[in-house]
C-alpha cells in the first residue's frame, strides 16, 4: 500500500482495510448461484446460455451479471472463485463511487461503519448473486443523479449531466429490471428540473437511447428464449395468487429486517433525511416505491437481500448530511457506527465460522447462516475443487452424474443441477428453471409455501414427455400449453409455428389455471 496515501488519507485507508477484512471473512456463495453456474457450463460446452440440454430457458435474472461471468468461465474452470473475484471487483468499485459521493473522509468512514454493521447489506456483497453489481450500479446512479441536481436550471452542463444519468439508468435495467421502480422518480425529477436544457426531440432521443439496452436484450430474449422475461420472474411473480395473500407475506419480509436492526434504522433515518432536502426527495419517493413493489410481490426468502439498494442510497444520504456538520459530530457518528457493529449480535463484523441457521416460521431465512459452514471462502480454500461444496445436495448431484437416468428431479437445483452435469434433464420442482411448470399458476398457496419456493408437482405424463421427447400430458389444456412451450424453447429458432407459440405464451392466450394438477 502507498505509504503516502496512509499519511494523507488515514481514515480512507482504515475504511478500506476494514471493509475488505469483513468482506473476506464473510465471503460465501449460495445454492441459487449454482443455477447460473450450470447455465455457464452449458455455454462453455457449446450448448448456448441455457440450463437443461433440451430447451432454451433464461434462468439468470441479471443479464449483465451472467455475461460478466461468461468470459471468466472461458479462462478459468473454477466458477466459485470466478464469481467471488467478480464480486470483490464490484465491491471495490462500490467503495470508489461512494468515496466520490461522500468526499469527507470521516463521514465516509461512518458510511463504511454502517455497511459492515448491516447483515442484509454486507452478506450479499458476495453470495454469488448479482447484488455486488446491483450495488455499484445503484451508487453510480446516485452519483449521477446528485450531480445533475447540483446544477442550476440554466447551467450549460445540465443537459450532459441528465444524459449521463439516463444512459446509466438504461444500462442498470440489465442488472435488474425492477430498478426502474426505484429510479423512475429521480430520473423524472432531474428531467423536470432541466427540461429547458434541450428540445422535445432531443429528450425523446435520449430516452430512446436509455431504453435501447433493455429493448435490444428483450428482442433477443424473445427470439432466442421465447420470452422477454427471465423464467424466475414467471415462477415467482406470475403465481395467480390473490393480493390478499401476498401483501401479508411482503409485510412479514419487512418485519424480518428487525432481526438486523442496522438495516431498517438506516433506511428509515435516511428517508427522513432525504425528505428534508428538495434535491433528494425523489430518492425517498423512489425508495418508497421500491419497498411497496417488494411488498406487493410478497417479499423474498433471503433476509435483507432485496433491500440492499435502498439501504445503500439512504446510508449515502445520511453520510452526506453528516459531512455538512462539525468535525466533532462526524467523529462521534463514525465511532457510534462501529461500536454498534461490534456490540450487536450476529452482525457481519462479529460473526464467522460458528454462525448457525435459525428456523423462522415466516419462511424468511438468514441465507448466509444456512450455507456458510459449507460454502464459505475459507472452506473452499481447504477443500479440493472436486469435493466442494460439502453439502448434501451437492453429494446428491455427484451421484446423479454417474447414473443412467436421463431425467431427474429435485426441489433444490443449484448444487444438485450443477454437479449432475450438463447432459441431464433436471426437473426443477420450484419451476425456476422449468418453462412449462413456471407457467402453471398455483392459485391458493399451499401451507408450506414460502417466497420463491412454490412447489409445482409434475402433472401426469410430464416425466414421460421429457424422457421420450413427446407430449404425453393427460390434461388437454396443459397439453396445448406444453406444445407451445416446446415450440418456443426446443424447436429451431426459425421453425414454422414458433412465432405463434411465442405470441400465445407472451399474451397469456392459454389463460390462468386456478389450481395445481395433482401428481400421478
Amino acid at each position: 500500500m502507498d505509504r503516502s496515501l496512509v499519511r494523507r488519507r488515514p481514515l480512507v485507508v482504515v475504511g478500506l482495510v476494514l471493509f475488505l477484512a469483513v468482506w473476506l471473512k464473510n465471503a460465501w456463495v449460495c445454492d441459487d448461484a449454482y443455477i447460473n453456474f450450470r447455465s455457464l457450463e452449458q455455454l462453455r460446452a457449446g450448448h448456448g446460455p441455457i440450463w437443461n440440454p433440451h430447451e432454451r430457458v433464461q434462468v439468470y435474472t441479471s443479464v449483465l451479471w451472467y455475461w460478466l461471468q461468461a468470459p471468466l468461465r472461458l479462462v478459468s474452470p473454477d466458477v466459485y472463485l470466478n464469481v467471488l473475484a467478480l464480486s470483490l471487483a464490484c465491491s471495490l468499485g462500490l467503495l470508489a463511487v461512494t468515496r466520490r459521493l461522500v468526499p469527507n473522509p470521516t463521514a465516509w468512514l461512518c458510511l463504511i461503519g454502517l455497511m459492515v454493521g448491516a447483515g442484509g447489506f454486507m452478506d450479499f456483497t458476495s453470495s454469488g448473486l448479482e447484488n455486488p453489481l446491483l450495488l455499484v450500479a445503484t451508487a453510480v446512479l446516485c452519483d449521477r443523479y446528485l450531480a445533475a441536481m447540483a446544477l442550476s436550471a440554466g447551467d450549460p452542463g445540465a443537459a450532459a449531466a441528465v444524459r449521463r444519468l439516463l444512459v446509466a439508468a438504461g444500462w442498470s435495467l440489465l442488472v435488474r429490471h425492477d430498478l426502474v421502480v426505484f429510479w423512475l422518480p429521480p430520473a423524472a425529477q432531474a428531467i423536470w428540473r432541466h427540461r429547458r436544457a434541450a428540445g422535445v426531440r432531443t429528450w425523446l432521443r435520449w430516452l430512446a437511447i436509455a431504453a435501447a439496452p433493455l429493448a435490444a436484450w428483450s428482442a433477443f430474449a424473445v427470439f432466442y428464449y421465447g420470452s422477454p422475461w427471465p423464467n424466475a420472474a414467471l415462477a415467482k411473480l406470475a403465481l395467480g395468487v390473490p393480493v390478499r395473500e401476498l401483501l401479508p407475506q411482503g409485510l412479514r419480509y419487512l418485519g424480518a429486517t428487525l432481526r438486523d436492526p442496522v438495516l431498517p434504522v438506516v433506511i428509515v433515518a435516511g428517508t427522513i433525511a432525504a425528505l428534508a432536502r428538495p434535491a433528494t426527495i425523489a430518492l425517498a419517493l423512489g425508495a418508497s416505491l421500491h419497498v411497496a413493489y417488494l411488498v406487493r410481490a410478497g417479499g423474498d426468502f433471503m433476509q435483507g437481500r432485496m433491500l440492499g439498494a435502498v439501504f445503500l442510497v439512504m446510508a449515502v444520504v445520511l453520510a452526506r448530511a453528516l459531512a455538512d456538520r462539525g468535525p466533532q459530530l462526524r467523529r462521534a457518528a463514525a465511532a457510534a457506527a462501529f461500536v454498534t457493529a461490534v456490540l450487536l449480535p450476529r452482525t457481519p463484523l462479529n460473526t464467522g465460522s460458528g454462525l448457525d441457521q435459525q428456523d423462522f416460521p415466516d419462511g424468511i431465512a438468514d441465507e448466509r447462516a444456512y450455507y456458510f459452514q459449507a460454502t464459505s471462502l475459507w472452506v473452499r480454500l481447504r477443500t479440493p475443487a472436486g469435493e466442494f461444496p460439502p453439502h448434501e445436495w451437492a453429494r446428491d448431484g455427484r451421484r446423479e452424474r454417474n447414473r443412467d437416468a436421463p431425467v431427474v428431479g429435485s426441489p433444490n437445483v443449484g448444487f444438485f443441477g450443477y454437479l449432475a452435469g450438463v447432459d441431464k434433464i433436471v426437473v426443477d420442482r420450484y419451476a425456476i428453471a422449468d418453462p412449462f411448470l413456471s407457467r402453471i399458476p398455483v392459485g391458493t398457496l399451499a401451507d408450506d409455501w414460502r417466497p420463491g419456493h412454490v412447489r409445482r408437482p409434475a402433472p401426469p405424463g410430464y416425466a414421460a414427455s421429457l424422457r421420450y421427447e413427446a407430449n404425453d400430458l393427460k390434461d388437454p389444456a396443459l397439453q396445448a400449453l406444453y406444445e407451445d412451450v416446446r415450440l418456443a424453447t426446443s424447436a429451431p429458432l426459425l421453425a414454422r409455428g414458433r412465432a405463434g407459440a411465442i405470441w400465445r405464451l407472451t399474451t397469456g392466450a392459454h389463460g390462468r389455471r386456478g389450481g395445481m394438477v395433482d401428481p400421478p
